[in-house]
Formats: C-alpha cells, structure tokens, sequence
C-alpha cells in the first residue's frame, strides 16, 4: 500500500445542468465529502515527521515491497481497490481488507495503518515541496517539516525511489 496511497487527493466536480434533480442531492454529499477533506488536509498539515517516524516509514515500505514481491498482483490490488478517489480514509479502509498489508505496517512500528496512511502524504507532499525549492519552482513550505526533510534529505529521496515503480530493466 504505498504506491497508491500516494494519488492525488480528490477534487469533487458537479455539473448540475447534466444532473437535473439529482444535483442538490449530489451537492450535499460534494460539500460532505469536502468537509472531510479538509479535516484529512489538517491532518496531514499537523503531522510531524520526525527521526523515529522515518525509521518506522523506511521499515514498512521495505516489508511491503517485500510482500508485494511474495504476493503477485497484490499491489496492483490494492491500486484498483482504492480507485481514483482516493483519501486517507478510503486507503486506510483498503489497507483494512488486506491483513498482510496491515500487519506489515504494524510490524514496521505504526500503531495504526492510518498513522502510516497521513506520513506517506505528508513525507511525499513535504519530500516533493522541498525538491521544488531546491529546484527554485516554490518559496514557501511548511518550515518544520521542511527541515527535517533538509536534514534527512539523501535518506528521504533514497526511501521516496523505494515508491517509484520500476521498470522490468530496473528491476
């Protein structure tokens, strides 16, 4: 589950000429579905990266490209499963159906799959803002977070190639 959990969170469109009465309906659910989504993007924002954190991430992803190895089809699985629309939430209760997956995150150190679910968002999110600034596309970062990727710098990219699907060539 690592891969997957990195998609892009959703954006909710409506066109309410194409749906008719259907639209207040939808639009309910829209404004649901962005109130939680702002929750998770607080989340996110909050969490810490910390030494203690990494070593527990770089473990999981470790035991997961292990038993996605073992497991033929499980990562593309859990991909599927987790579908275009994907949140904390939605990966977390994906991450639920797989005990293996789980149990790998849980053997990594994590308390909760969640906890593993919120890091990979806000070590790829900080990881990719803090390449953009070193790469002068961005300013401003979280400043917390930022420096701790600077200061883990070599060690978060070496973790970040470890999510990088591979090519048969590189494998």
């Amino acid at each position: 589950m690592h891969k997957f959990v990195l998609k892009v969170l959703p954006a909710v469109v409506i066109v309410a000429g194409l749906l008719g009465g259907e639209a207040i309906t939808i639009a309910a659910h829209a404004r649901t579905q962005h109130a939680n989504l702002n929750a998770e993007e607080k989340e996110i924002s909050a969490y810490k990266l910390t030494t203690d954190k990494l070593n527990k991430f770089e473990a999981a992803v470790k035991a997961l490209n292990k038993l996605y190895a073992q497991s033929s089809g499980l990562e593309a699985t859990l991909m599927k499963e987790t579908g275009a629309h994907n949140t904390i939430t939605d990966s977390d209760k994906v991450i639920a159906k797989h005990p293996e997956v789980a149990g790998a995150i849980k053997g990594a150190g994590f308390s909760t799959t969640r906890e593993y679910v919120v890091m990979s968002y806000a070590l790829f999110l900080t990881f990719s803002s803090v390449k953009m600034k070193k790469m002068g596309y961005i300013k401003q970062i979280s400043a917390e977070n930022a420096a701790f990727v600077e200061q883990n710098y070599d060690r978060v990219n070496s973790i970040m190639d470890m999510l990088t699907p591979k090519d048969e060539d590189d494998k």
